[in-house]
């Protein structure tokens, strides 16, 4: 791990208000390098509220970043944490004409991820915004038939699991399923699973938008389940962030004491990613500062972290600094290359995610990409 990356950890522990009684000396940190790693880990102003903490409590501090030749660095990084307090409000605004018109069509909605995960951090316009995920039960195909007939909005279902149109210049996934059954013999049982956790509305968190629109969202074991196995598949496909592990450990933070831990390590198990979870939570506890008892880990692992050190680092490791796959851009051919030199290059990262042979995934995810063309060249 590098000294920036080291720095970096220790200001994103700051910005979520997690103690860090051992200070960091940032003597050398080249602050550029700092910078562009906490856009790429999706946590540029959770590390910005970190440094603002650091200054309320040393006012005598000597940074490199406060010297007159950072100054465009600084500004730009500030400036991003104004920009992106802008946009979560124009997210928010669409999230609320997105809602109330599925209201109007008599659809209730449940929001994965995004904006219901932003609730969980101490600044919720520092978590970033994307795409808008929605569940919307067995109206799914009625409700994109709305969309193309009152909107005039174009649906696009190439994709699995989702359909996916644009509004008001953001991307919205509409899910019919939780997960892609077609990439992993073991993701049907998990949907099922999701699925039947969804189907409990008396569980699901109701939650009143700004503008009094109400939404549903997942019910604490749905999400914890959701939200580990969503982080897994990303892991286990090419990357995941820091931004994603904060999405798990913070939701832990707030919802632990409401989620069945019983159930949710039995199913971890049988979905073949409690190696990849505990990795996680021993990350988030020794380089963040969160809470171990938040976590609810089984006696029986309880001397996971000392056992698993390797496992564990490699894990950091990959998130801090993942191995360079990216092939939008490229010819159909050289994606197709590029994309089963990532698949190789993580066959490590599978055998703690799923419970699937690595043979049995490769041809039923050859079998998935060719019922959905589009995704075999990254359409």
């Amino acid at each position: 791990m590098t000294k920036e990356q080291q720095a970096l950890l220790y200001l994103v522990r700051l910005g979520i208000g997690n103690n860090a009684e051992s200070g960091f000396d940032f003597t050398g940190v080249d602050w550029r390098n700092l910078v562009d790693s906490s856009f790429a880990q999706g946590v540029p102003a959770i590390a910005v509220d970190g440094l603002q903490k650091l200054y309320e409590s040393n006012l005598s501090l000597d940074l490199a970043i406060d010297r007159p030749e950072q100054g465009v660095l600084k500004y730009k990084w500030f400036g991003f944490v104004m920009s992106a307090e802008q946009d979560y409000r124009s997210y928010l605004s669409v999230l609320e004409k997105l809602t109330g018109f599925y209201k109007g069509q008599g659809m209730p909605m449940m929001l994965l991820k995004g904006y219901g995960l932003s609730l969980n951090y101490p600044v919720p316009a520092h978590r970033p915004v994307g795409d808008i995920d929605i569940y919307l039960w067995d109206k799914w195909a009625e409700a994109d038939r709305m969309v193309e007939e009152i909107l005039g909005i174009a649906v696009d279902d190439s994709h699995h699991h989702h359909s996916v149109f644009a509004y008001e210049g953001y991307s919205v996934e509409n899910h019919y399923d939780f997960v892609n059954v077609h990439s992993h013999r073991s993701s049907i049982s998990v949907e099922a699973l999701f699925k039947k956790l969804a189907e409990d509305k008396g569980r699901a968190a109701r939650h009143l938008l700004p503008n009094g629109t109400d939404l549903f969202l997942p019910s604490p074991d749905l999400n914890a389940l959701f939200i580990t196995r969503h982080c897994a598949a990303h892991f286990a496909a090419e990357k995941m962030n820091l931004r994603q592990l904060l999405d798990w450990a913070l939701f832990v933070r707030e919802h632990h004491q409401e989620v069945d831990w019983g159930q949710f390590w039995c199913e971890a198990r049988k979905m073949g990613m409690e190696k990849f979870v505990l990795c996680v939570d021993a990350i988030a506890v020794e380089q963040l500062g969160f809470d171990p008892v938040i976590f609810h880990t089984p006696e029986e692992y309880g001397g996971f972290a000392v056992q698993n050190r390797a496992l564990i680092d490699r894990v950091l490791e990959d998130i801090l600094s993942p191995a360079d796959f990216d092939a939008k851009g490229l010819s159909p051919v050289r994606y197709v290359w590029t994309r089963l030199r990532c698949w190789w290059h993580n066959r490590w990262k599978h055998k703690i995610v799923y419970s699937d042979s690595l043979l049995s995934t490769f041809f039923v995810q050859i079998r998935s990409h060719l019922m959905k063309p589009a995704t075999i060249v990254g359409r």
